[in-house]
């Protein structure tokens, strides 16, 4: 579920955490995790097309997902936390673009 929230360089941070189960896979009728990835790439265009030319308060998303996997995760809270953590890396490495 997203959040927003005001940070203190009055940007406008959204944080998008997604967790996804495998049995999915078989109602979508392709492999999922090329599906998730598929949508982030398309995100990431939007994101750029909407920034493209702004030269004030650029959009940036950070997002994480997970699949639930039997090696790694004993419920789906542990998935939930293994995708909040690839969202707070990938905020990591946003700002630290920013920063360049």
């Amino acid at each position: 579920m997203p959040f927003f929230k005001k940070t203190a360089h009055n940007r406008c941070s959204v944080a998008l955490c997604a967790v996804l189960v495998p049995i999915l896979t078989f109602s979508l009728g392709a492999n999922l995790v090329t599906l998730v990835e598929e949508r982030l790439r398309r995100l990431e265009y939007l994101e750029w097309k909407y920034n493209e030319g702004k030269m004030d308060v650029p959009m940036r998303i950070a997002y994480g997902y997970a699949i639930f996997d039997e090696q790694y995760d004993k419920n789906m809270e542990e998935t939930r936390n293994r995708a909040d953590v690839k969202m707070y890396e990938k905020k990591r490495a946003i700002k630290a673009e920013e920063r360049k």
